[in-house]
């Protein structure tokens, strides 16, 4: 079946290339606001860096590594900012999230009878939930940071 002369296939690869790239671009723009909040000398991770995951393949080695540097990052946040101190913030539901996205890869690489293939796709809706836990973990932190940062600046209009 076809859509004015492109398969069928093609387009939904198309339409789900698509998708990713735009919940890539939304996740990073998440990471960069939240690393906005954080001060330089805390930062452990560039905002401009976080960018590295559109990059196919490399974002499946990059995604460990971003997932270390704003979660060491966001504790460096806390501690400057007298609060109380999180060990590794986001650091779990981040690397396993980032650990289910190499599945895709073994699939493709490793011959997996099919009698598996439910519990990959199993694993999948995991590494989504996973994905989507961190995010909201991140966002959290952000608008922490975004709330105590408004405080500040309050507080010091009132003492002026």
């Amino acid at each position: 079946m076809q859509i004015q002369g492109i398969p069928l296939d093609f387009a939904a690869i198309g339409l789900s290339a698509l998708i990713t790239i735009l919940i890539t671009v939304l996740f990073c723009l998440s990471l960069v606001k939240t690393l906005a909040y954080v001060a330089p000398e805390n930062r452990a991770i560039q905002p401009s860096v976080v960018w590295l995951l559109l990059v196919p393949v490399l974002n499946y080695i990059f995604s460990f590594f971003v997932v270390f540097w704003m979660s060491k990052s966001i504790s460096n946040e806390l501690k400057s900012r007298d609060f109380d101190e999180v060990k590794w913030p986001a650091l779990v539901p981040g690397l396993i999230s980032a650990t289910l996205s190499l599945l895709p890869l073994a699939v493709y690489f490793i011959d997996i009878p099919e009698k598996y293939m439910d519990a990959i796709g199993f694993l999948a809706l995991f590494q989504m939930i996973f994905f989507i836990q961190y995010w909201m973990k991140i966002n959290w932190y952000r608008q922490i940071f975004k709330q105590d940062t408004e405080e500040n600046a309050f507080d010091q209009a009132d003492e002026n």
